[in-house]
């Protein structure tokens, strides 16, 4: 099974907690692993094929903030 990255925006992050906040949910979803950036407000997500990219911003707003998918 591949992996694959996806692009999200995120809206609402102020400082490197809301950094932490994201990326520990993330962390919670099997297999996923990401990079936050606050400057750019973007996440990039490596994930395997299967996970849902829904599941990707439900992760993102359980934390507190919003996100949508960037489009290839």
């Amino acid at each position: 099974m591949g992996l694959k990255t996806t692009l999200l925006t995120i809206t609402g992050m102020r400082d490197t907690y809301c950094v932490n906040k994201i990326l520990r949910e993330f962390e919670a979803l099997d297999g996923v692993t990401a990079e936050v950036d606050l400057v750019s407000g973007r996440a990039r997500v490596h994930a395997s094929e299967d996970t849902d990219q829904g599941a990707l911003v439900t992760a993102v707003s359980n934390a507190g903030y919003s996100a949508a998918v960037v489009a290839a």
